[in-house]
């Protein structure tokens, strides 16, 4: 997985259901894709992965859907594409 060209991060409190991210360690991607579902205080996302996207926090054997992610697990998150 290649290193992340920097993008504005956003708050884990001001991203919503249906909006594309990413998230990051340092600069490296860990996933990306569309938020399903959140907490109502934002401090548990689950993503739908990108098509053509591996979580890097899983291996592939454990099939390719949604991921549960905490903020307080250190990820920054980077909003991509805001829901309509």
């Amino acid at each position: 997985m290649k290193d992340h060209e920097p993008r504005q991060t956003a708050s884990w409190y001001s991203v919503n259901r249906g909006d594309e991210v990413e998230l990051l360690s340092g600069n490296r991607i860990i996933a990306r894709g569309t938020i399903d579902a959140h907490t109502d205080d934002r401090e548990i996302i689950w993503l739908e992965p990108s098509r053509g996207h591996q979580s890097l926090t899983l291996p592939s054997a454990y099939g390719g859907g949604r991921r549960m992610y905490h903020r307080t697990d250190g990820w920054t998150i980077s909003l991509i594409t805001a829901a309509p």
